[in-house]
């Protein structure tokens, strides 16, 4: 007889392996490691701390992978780093008092919304057919300073489908081809978890070592596995795993918050 402790870490394990592919190549892929973590025991509070573990390596891993293909978020990210870290951390606070229905339901909404611009709106052409071969991130705007405080807010409170909103909101709001958009999510989501399990740390939440190390190593793996066939397929891979993924997240939030 198979034991459960080791059965639910197997489980965990390929929840990570597709959650760390899916978020290098689009997004969302907490919404498949929050109700792993969950499933194999840990309430909701903890398992939302836990996950930012997962996260923070998974990003870390594409950043290398994405790096080595020559693509780089630039200077943008690092602008946009500070502002959305300190609404990151506000949003980490905001999670340990209150409940996730309502803001679940909003970002479905926001999700759904930016999809539809983004089908409508043709993104800047694709950087890999550039004539000259390098991937030039998109010019900075003051509303992105707006924009990713809004993100970086959510992220902290829940992270679940950031990454889908990072790329959504570059590409329909301010007309940015995927592939350096990711370049530039990877890096602030990263800045997002690590602001997260501070705070999470300082408030006293609780964080499970074992699966968080399992997630870890499990969303790592997935998560260069996706960047490298990001970098290899192109824009238009990209373009339709994002729409694919925003339509399930969207679905699920939604069945989330009303039920």
């Amino acid at each position: 007889m198979s034991d459960p402790a080791a059965l639910s870490l197997i489980v965990l394990f390929l929840a990570g392996l597709a959650a760390g592919y899916v978020n290098s190549v689009a997004g969302g892929g907490s919404l498949l490691t929050l109700p792993a973590l969950i499933f194999t025991g840990l309430d909701p509070s903890v398992a939302n701390a836990t996950n930012r573990i997962a996260v923070l390596f998974q990003n870390a891993a594409a950043i290398v992978a994405f790096r080595r293909g020559g693509l780089h978020g630039g200077r943008l990210a690092v602008t946009l780093l500070v502002p959305s870290m300190v609404a990151a951390a506000a949003g980490a606070w905001v999670a340990t008092l209150l409940e996730e229905r309502e803001l679940s339901l909003a970002i479905a909404i926001a999700m759904l919304s930016f999809l539809a611009l983004m089908l409508v709106r043709r993104p800047q052409k694709d950087p890999q057919d550039a004539p000259d071969g390098e991937i030039a991130p998109p010019r900075f705007h003051w509303t992105m300073v707006l924009g990713f405080s809004a993100i970086g807010f959510y992220a902290g409170f829940l992270q679940a489908g950031v990454g889908l909103l990072i790329l959504l909101y570059l590409s329909a709001l301010h007309g940015t081809a995927l592939l350096p958009a990711n370049a530039i999510k990877v890096i602030v989501v990263l800045g997002f978890a690590a602001m997260a399990i501070v705070v999470f740390g300082l408030s006293g939440v609780p964080m499970d070592p074992v699966r968080g190390t399992v997630l870890a190593v499990a969303t790592t793996l997935g998560g260069y596995l996706g960047a490298r066939d990001t970098l290899r397929r192109g824009e238009r891979f990209v373009r339709w795993t994002v729409v694919v993924a925003v339509a399930a997240s969207a679905v699920k939030l939604v069945f989330d918050a009303l039920t």
